[in-house]
């Protein structure tokens, strides 16, 4: 029985990015907010939406930003998350890093961000 069920879940992408409660935090947002980078990796691999904004308008690289997580950030990037998007106060997760004092995750992001400025369209 778990086994079908398992193989529902793996096919309905809409429940892997189904909100799990009011604030529509997705298991990617708590995931990556727990600095959980195995299960953040389990999702993406179920096609789970890494670009899904909350009601704050937060991605899951901001709540990996804001706990300080440079695994799951790493994870999310290299999942091609875009690292330009603005939540509801106009801050990037590389801006919260910075204001949360997670130097290591903020100094990644910038890099990330001047190298996707480098490269070539």
């Amino acid at each position: 029985m778990l086994q079908k069920h398992a193989r529902t879940c793996w096919r309905r992408r809409d429940l892997v990015n189904a909100p799990s409660e009011p604030c529509q935090q997705s298991p990617v947002h708590l995931a990556a907010g727990g600095g959980l980078a195995c299960f953040l990796l389990w999702q993406l691999q179920t096609r789970a939406d890494l670009n899904q904004q909350d009601i704050f308008g937060e991605a899951p690289l901001y709540k990996a930003a804001k706990v300080g997580s440079l695994e799951c950030l790493s994870l999310l990037v290299a999942s091609d998350a875009q690292i330009d998007l603005c939540n509801q106060n106009g801050q990037t997760a590389e801006d919260l890093a910075w204001s949360c004092g997670f130097l290591e995750c903020a100094k990644f992001l910038t890099t990330v961000k001047c190298m996707q400025t480098l490269r070539p369209s």
